[in-house]
């Protein structure tokens, strides 16, 4: 969970909903979507997350 403490916070929450399947949207202005390597480090988190939770 480190990934979202390093900075980019609320973006990083507003990505992590959007990929767990909550429509929240984008964030306001002046803050700007994640960038894809970012984006793609929360995918690898939430993936992680999900298949502990399976067990």
């Amino acid at each position: 969970m480190n990934l979202i403490w390093e900075g980019d916070y609320v973006q990083s929450v507003y990505a992590a909903c959007e990929l767990s399947g909550y429509g929240v949207g984008s964030p306001r202005k002046p803050l700007r979507a994640l960038p894809a390597e970012r984006l793609a480090a929360i995918r690898k988190c939430l993936e992680t997350l999900t298949e502990r939770e399976a067990i």
